[in-house]
């Protein structure tokens, strides 16, 4: 079975190492920014102002008012609590907050790495990915990739504890049950064998449905409490994020803009292949029935792959009929599961050349899936989406095109850090 072992002093050298890796990337992130700002060479450098946008006013008002219900019209009841909470108890502004999420990233992170051993190469492609700077500005996301680390740790370590206690403050911090609950399902029942299903389907029952449910209540519970109303979060997101199910409106959109749309497709083509090879793993599991699995794999091809299905069958279809994409790499990316599948990834044997010209002419049916050919800066835009991704595809055993490939990550994450200050970026 794939189990965690490691002597304190390494595990601690190790946490220690990413803990500082994170923490300087982090103030690289703000220390180039800050650089170029004063050069003139951006708009914007990260402030306790300009870092309230977006998520961040909701979390705030959280944090100032705590919930308040305003019939009519979208409340800061669509947004959970215990992120604003520990924001309120802080005392911090916007900047010191920021802050304090890159040091909960930081741990999470080390946490994470220090039962999923990786190389320095692929924990700072990770760290570049162009999602990651959500880790760094006042959301939720830094805190939930603390929570699920530790989720990540009692597993591997078969520490029932650990499990319970961080999946309850996860479902205290975002809405992700609907994605984590089947996800750990099917971990549960892949890792036991046919005869063993009972006692795996009671396992998942105590230590990951419970605490999650748990978590749910005491969130709905308390807003009820506050404002009057049962499920105000649920009535919130239907009704004015419209976030319920219906089926996929092809081609798909983002009203945030073409580049939005890039990087959300990107994620959702990533989901597929979680989704492909979860399928493998399923079928391989049938043909040997007493075939070992690593399980925080099984769990972040599910996550992955339910990421994406959710998103397609619960997203809004606002404006043009068709869904509505917004926020699928925020989902899928910005988490330990991503990190796990590019680890993966990163482990695989190099492509032939039949094989990546195969994977380039799958890459653009599947962007067809949102429309890329309607316009000629989003057939630029997703060609380079394919170019990179075919570039870290051979970059995993030449080093040059892997700093090729962080440097444009760096790029393009810091672009984005420019447009969420800007009050340009939406998702």
């Amino acid at each position: 079975m794939f189990a965690f072992s490691m002597t304190f002093p390494n595990a601690f050298k190790r946490c220690f190492q990413t803990f500082a890796l994170v923490l300087m990337y982090g103030v690289f992130v703000y220390a180039i920014q800050y650089i170029m700002w004063h050069f003139k060479m951006l708009s914007h450098f990260p402030n306790s102002d300009n870092l309230k946008h977006f998520d961040a006013v909701w979390y705030y008002g959280i944090v100032e008012k705590g919930y308040i219900h305003n019939s009519g019209v979208g409340s800061n009841t669509a947004f959970f609590f215990l992120f604003p909470l520990v924001w309120k108890l802080s005392g911090l502004g916007a900047f010191g907050i920021s802050v304090l999420n890159l040091l909960f990233f930081a741990t999470g992170f080390s946490i994470l790495v220090s039962v999923r051993p990786s190389l320095f190469r692929t924990q700072i492609l990770f760290l570049s990915v162009p999602t990651i700077f959500f880790m760094f500005v006042p959301y939720s996301e830094a805190l939930f990739f603390l929570f699920i680390s530790i989720t990540f740790y009692g597993i591997a370590t078969k520490k029932k504890h650990y499990i319970f206690i961080s999946l309850f403050l996860a479902s205290l911090t975002r809405a992700t049950i609907l994605i984590l609950l089947p996800a750990f399902l099917i971990m549960k029942l892949l890792e036991n064998d046919e005869n063993s299903y009972v006692r795996a389907v009671l396992n998942y029952l105590l230590y990951y449905a419970l605490p999650s449910l748990l978590g749910l209540f005491i969130f709905c519970f308390y807003q009820y409490k506050v404002v009057g109303l049962w499920f105000d979060y649920f009535q919130q997101q239907t009704v004015f994020w419209d976030r319920k199910f219906s089926m996929p409106g092809i081609p798909f959109s983002s009203d945030s803009g073409r580049v939005s749309l890039t990087i959300n497709s990107v994620s959702l083509f990533l989901s597929a292949i979680s989704l492909v090879f979860l399928i493998k793993v399923f079928i391989n599991k049938r043909k040997e029935k007493h075939r070992d699995i690593d399980p925080l794999l099984v769990l972040s091809f599910a996550y992955m792959a339910f990421a994406g299905l959710v998103i397609v069958f619960f997203n809004p279809c606002w404006g043009t009929h068709t869904t509505n994409i917004w926020g699928a790499h925020r989902y899928a990316l910005a988490s330990p599961f991503f990190f796990v599948f590019l680890n993966y990834v990163s482990d695989k044997k190099q492509l032939s050349p039949k094989q990546l010209g195969a994977f380039v002419l799958v890459s653009y049916l599947f962007w067809c899936l949102s429309g890329f050919y309607n316009y000629t800066d989003t057939i630029i835009y997703f060609s380079f989406a394919t170019t990179i991704l075919i570039l870290y595809l051979l970059a995993r055993r030449n080093k040059w095109l892997y700093y090729v490939v962080v440097a444009i990550n760096i790029i393009i994450q810091i672009v984005f850090f420019q447009q969420f200050t800007g009050r340009a970026l939406l998702d």
